[in-house]
């Protein structure tokens, strides 16, 4: 296997695991009776910052 095909499925698998430990995270949440949007409610730092701001 070349480097730049090792790298890309390294890569791959990464993503895999991440997004595998994000949805267990939410599942694991949600028993202990706290709901986590699976979508992030903010995109940016400056969102976050704008939102806190203003309460």
């Amino acid at each position: 296997m070349r480097k730049d095909q090792k790298s890309r499925s390294m890569k791959r698998e990464e993503m895999i695991y991440e997004q595998t430990k994000h949805a267990n995270f939410i599942a694991s949440s949600s028993l202990e009776g706290i709901e986590i949007p699976k979508e992030p409610v903010f995109t940016s730092l400056a969102q976050v910052r704008k939102h806190f701001q203003q309460s």
